[in-house]
């Protein structure tokens, strides 16, 4: 029925054509127009219908194309273009083109000047909006709760920044007094301050152990301390390397003392020998209730001040003693001459008798 609809179409523009060319050009324009009107008053297209479909329901099987018209044979679709405003409207079933292909049963798609209306569910591989959005009703986006989907990071960045925004314009300082203000008169509670997951202190007071650095410059009393590393005590006492120095940095042997411009050691002199000298030129003492009882000088002699032997007590004096000792005890003689003894000896009772004459 289409071939007979577009073959009848064609016919009746050749037909109109011809009549036309075929007036004479003295035919006035008046006359050219009355019979442009009169055939526009005749339905051509629905004669010419009426009268092929006439001739094919009753029958005949051969149609004669008058004189000087187109055979229907001789007209091939192929190359065939009609304008679209040529085409009477209505609907078209089974539209397809090279991007669109009409499936739908009912319509689907509203084109109107203010808007495009979608009757269903719209689906599309990317979505791009170039101007605002507005969506009524709720909205659904698989991929969402996933952390690792673009959107997700993109709502955590952004929603960041804007709260970093607020905060900074001054919400947070709206309610710091108040928060100072709890935290004076109920304390806070440490157990509910976590570090990677752990309370920072446990019920028995005890820190964290996954705190290990801090800058604290004051404790209590500590029960227990291990220090591993250099050390430094009040710029005082200094521990590194299996050593300790006191005001130094750099000691020597395993402890090293300075006081001042003064230079003592302890440590290991060889095998199973221990030494405590002064590796200076200083003379190193020896004493007890604040007396030097024993001296060490730089020449390498040692000064005694009161020396026991067993139970027998060695001093030394210029001249014979006056006073009570015990019985055997040894007085030097520190300024010998020629006649008298080398030293004295108690025999009790303030009694001191000479021992080895002094002879030439």
């Amino acid at each position: 029925m289409s071939d007979i609809n577009e073959t009848t179409t064609i016919l009746v523009k050749n037909i109109t054509d011809l009549f036309l060319a075929t007036l004479k050009d003295d035919v006035k324009d008046q006359v050219v127009r009355n019979i442009k009107e009169q055939m526009t008053r005749v339905d051509l297209v629905m004669v010419v219908r009426e009268h092929v479909e006439s001739m094919l329901t009753n029958g005949t099987k051969a149609f004669t194309f008058p004189s000087r018209s187109i055979s229907g044979e001789s007209i091939s679709p192929d190359g065939l273009w009609i304008k679209a405003n040529q085409i009477a409207g209505g609907t078209y079933r089974d539209f397809e083109s090279t991007g669109i292909q009409d499936k739908a049963t009912v319509c689907q798609v509203t084109i109107l000047d203010e808007a495009t209306v979608f009757e269903n569910k719209l689906v599309s591989g990317t979505l791009e909006i170039a101007g605002d959005a507005r969506i009524k009703g709720d909205l659904t986006i698989d991929g969402i709760v996933s952390k690792d989907s673009r959107l997700f990071q993109d709502l955590r960045t952004e929603s960041i920044a804007a709260i970093n925004g607020e905060m900074q314009s001054g919400i947070l300082a709206t309610f710091r007094d108040q928060v100072f203000t709890q935290i004076q008169t109920e304390g806070i509670d440490p157990s509910v301050i976590k570090i990677r997951g752990q309370s920072l202190i446990k019920d028995n007071n005890t820190l964290a152990p996954t705190v290990i650095n801090s800058n604290l410059q004051r404790v209590g009393a500590l029960r227990e301390l291990q220090v591993t590393g250099e050390t430094l005590l009040d710029e005082t006492i200094y521990v590194s390397n299996h050593r300790v120095g006191v005001n130094t940095l750099d000691p020597s042997t395993v402890l090293d003392i300075w006081d001042q411009e003064v230079q003592v050691t302890v440590g290991k002199l060889s095998k199973d020998t221990a030494k405590i000298s002064t590796p200076r030129n200083q003379r190193l003492i020896f004493g007890s209730n604040k007396q030097n009882n024993l001296a060490i000088n730089t020449d390498g002699s040692v000064t005694v001040a009161s020396l026991n032997i067993g139970e027998v007590n060695h001093t030394s004096a210029r001249e014979i003693p006056s006073d009570n000792q015990p019985v055997g005890s040894i007085v030097w003689n520190a300024q010998p001459e020629l006649g008298e003894p080398i030293g004295w000896v108690s025999l009790g009772g303030a009694r001191w008798a000479k021992f080895g004459t002094i002879t030439a």
